[in-house]
């Protein structure tokens, strides 16, 4: 047990470090794509480079997948998830049929789902704005509190900008 509490504190690091250095804008610049193709393309020439394939968001969850410890099934759930994923990162093919398509329970599938939903970028893995905008709010923490309350129960009045109708329900101040 002592080993399973050491390997999930150091998966822990390894994701908070990757969350910090997300956050703090390391990679604004910098190159995500894998360190085998990030290394493979400094021997590249010019013809090469002209066909190196760009990472992708799908690339990137992937990548970010395989510092969770997870059981095989896990996996397949997880890699199933990540190439269900729109292009903008939203999840549109429902859970029900890749627990169905994989042998799992629903349950299972939606506790990979939300393991997908840890990973960055904050937001991918949602199945609408709501969730979207939730998941990236969760983030923020305590200070976000009121911001959770409009998107949870007034999203329709925030989409109309009625800030005085929001603030008049939630008893504050429109500023």
């Amino acid at each position: 047990k002592a080993t399973d509490e050491l390997r999930f504190d150091e998966t822990l690091r390894s994701l908070n470090q990757l969350d910090e250095n997300f956050r703090s804008g390391v990679y604004d610049s910098e190159d995500l794509s894998l360190p085998e193709i990030r290394d493979a393309g400094r021997h590249k020439d010019y013809r090469e480079s002209l066909i190196t394939k760009k990472e992708t968001l799908f690339d990137y969850l992937l990548w970010q997948i395989g510092f969770l410890e997870l059981s095989e099934g896990e996996r397949k759930i997880a890699e199933e998830i990540v190439g269900n994923l729109s292009d903008d990162g939203y999840l549109t093919f429902p859970l029900e049929e890749i627990a169905q398509v994989r042998g799992f329970s629903i349950e299972e599938v939606e506790k990979v789902l939300r393991l997908v939903q840890s990973l960055d970028p904050a937001g991918a893995g949602a199945r609408n704005l709501q969730e979207c905008l939730l998941l990236q709010l969760e983030r923020k923490g305590p200070e976000a509190e009121l911001a959770e309350q409009i998107i949870k129960n007034h999203l329709p009045l925030l989409e109309k900008k009625q800030w005085n109708q929001i603030a008049k329900q939630l008893a504050v101040s429109p500023e």
